[in-house]
């Protein structure tokens, strides 16, 4: 069921943003703008639901591959190029940013899902080690940085900068968003513990509410360097600090052992 809704908000918002972009750039009334907007979200909905109905591993596919994932802000970037781009009357340039950021935001949620709906596939074996991971959290930080984004926004919004507050309310929902993601915010204690699960084909970050599954194909080198765990992937490393690990020296052990055919173990630096 939460997979059907999160898909349904992501393609209704796209479908919404289409029709309302339409009916901003044909000057019509309200009332039209309104009707176009809720028809628009109310029919994308659908078929993103059904969507999900007819492919049931739709979004385990989605949150596998890098590609299919920038497939879902690829309306976003079409909507933000044509705001950027100036076209249109003021109208329509705000209806376009606001589009992109509706479509950024539910676009992320949904690849959160996605996500952790990938990882559910690649795990159905026992892991050969877990270790209790809690990552840095800076909460007053975290709360500074959304309180500062959502108070730019309303200061914007009242001067009548519309543009600029969109910009702002875009950047403090993604930054809530990513943080009840990635662990820094938490619902109460509400959520699964955070740990760190290898696996034979790759290892999970277990987060409260999601999950990433990082594939071995995917890492070139592991190397215990600068008290982190780094996992190098390219452009895409991913680092664990060993202060957040419960035991990082098991889990490189393990790797080494388990894994060695697979991937290089560099020494430590």
């Amino acid at each position: 069921m939460t997979d059907q809704r999160v898909l349904g908000v992501y393609a209704g918002s796209i479908l919404a943003a289409v029709a309302l972009t339409a009916a901003v750039a044909t000057d019509s009334s309200v009332v039209v703008l309104v009707s176009a907007t809720v028809v628009g979200f109310t029919l994308g909905s659908l078929l993103g639901s059904a969507a999900i109905q007819r492919v049931p591993s739709l979004l385990s596919h989605l949150g596998g591959l890098r590609s299919h994932q920038a497939i879902l802000f690829l309306p976003a970037a079409l909507f933000g190029l044509a705001s950027l781009a100036g076209l249109g009357e003021n109208a329509l340039r705000i209806t376009t940013i606001a589009s992109a950021s509706v479509i950024v935001i539910t676009g992320y949620a949904l690849l959160a899902v996605a996500s952790t709906r990938y990882t559910e596939t690649m795990t159905n074996d026992k892991p050969i080690q877990t270790c209790r991971w809690q990552p840095p959290r800076t909460s007053k930080l975290n709360a500074f940085l959304l309180v500062n984004w959502l108070g730019l926004a309303v200061v914007n919004a009242i001067d009548g900068s519309w543009f600029s507050a969109l910009i702002w309310s875009c950047l403090g929902t993604l930054w809530l968003i990513s943080g009840l993601v990635e662990g820094r915010f938490r619902l109460g204690e509400i959520g699964t513990t955070q740990m760190i699960r290898i696996h034979e084909h790759g290892f999970v970050k277990q987060r409260p509410y999601t999950s990433t599954f990082v594939h071995w194909e995917t890492v070139n080198h592991v190397r215990l360097r600068d008290d982190e765990l780094v996992f190098d992937r390219g452009l895409f490393d991913t680092r664990l600090e060993c202060d957040s690990l419960e035991s990082p020296e098991d889990v490189r052990n393990t790797i080494e052992t388990q894994l060695s055919d697979r991937i290089t173990i560099l020494p430590t630096s």
